[in-house]
């Protein structure tokens, strides 16, 4: 019994080296092909895929509001509806002072401010509209940059006629201005809250016309005179008319010897 154990003892190390080599090399091969072949078939764990749907979903939001902005701003639409198209066709802006130095019609100006340095102007039909194709599609369309700016040149350039409106907001009061397509009219109508018999300016009332001369305390800065002013300038026209024969000999004597080619120049 004992010489059979040292035989099987004996046989067990006879394994050769190359043989354990060999079984070592194959393992280790079948053991990183394993790891290879589960990396490429394995999917990301949830985590990984909730941060991926996460960032689509905020670049696709990015991209809804570009592409929506974008969309916006392109879009164009005209100033005024059909429903104006008989007294307003388009509008623009110019300069103030170089409004009122070409247009010059008399009442002194106030100077410009930040607040009030342009001038609105309206177009009543086509064809008083600007020649040049690109000024006039500005005039008639809203791009979603406002009412454009002119110069004055080419923004009144096929203005045959002109009704201009001066407008302030006297006392601060909450003022609208109406423009109502109608007969053509040279007065401006003033309408104002308050109360039937007259007063001061009440917002609970209703809009009722009243005259020009009508603050918003009530008070009427045109009066119409009295009967004893009446008389009083009655007094000084009837001296007037009495003395003009008389006056007017006198100032044919000093004319005719200031006249220079039947003409004289009087400076006030």
């Amino acid at each position: 019994m004992v010489q059979m154990s040292r035989t099987r003892a004996t046989s067990g190390s006879m394994v050769s080296p190359l043989h354990i080599f060999l079984t070592i090399f194959l393992c280790g091969i079948s053991f990183y092909t394993g790891i290879l072949s589960s990396s490429d078939k394995c999917p990301t764990s949830a985590g990984e895929r909730d941060i991926d749907a996460i960032v689509q979903q905020r670049l696709d939001a990015e991209l809804s509001k570009a592409s929506a902005g974008s969309k916006s701003s392109g879009a164009e639409s005209l100033f005024f509806p059909q429903t104006t198209s008989n007294y307003m066709n388009g509008v623009t802006r110019v300069s103030k002072d170089a409004f009122v130095k070409k247009i010059d019609y008399g009442p002194p100006m106030d100077a410009e401010t930040d607040k009030n340095s342009e001038v609105l102007l309206f177009y009543n039909n086509n064809k008083s509209l600007p020649t040049k194709q690109e000024y006039k599609h500005q005039v008639q369309y809203d791009s979603g940059l406002g009412v454009g700016l002119l110069d004055v040149e080419s923004a009144t350039q096929n203005c045959d006629t002109m009704n201009v409106i001066n407008v302030d907001s006297p006392g601060n009061t909450a003022q609208c201005v109406a423009i109502v397509g109608n007969y053509q009219g040279y007065q401006v109508q003033r309408w104002m809250r308050v109360p039937v018999n007259g007063g001061k300016l009440d917002p609970t009332e209703p809009l009722r016309a009243i005259s020009r001369g009508l603050d918003k305390n009530g008070q009427e800065q045109f009066k119409p005179p009295d009967e004893t002013n009446i008389k009083k300038h009655w007094d000084m026209l009837k001296t007037y008319f009495e003395g003009f024969e008389e006056t007017m000999e006198e100032l044919k004597k000093v004319a005719e010897q200031v006249a220079i080619q039947n003409t004289v120049i009087v400076m006030t």
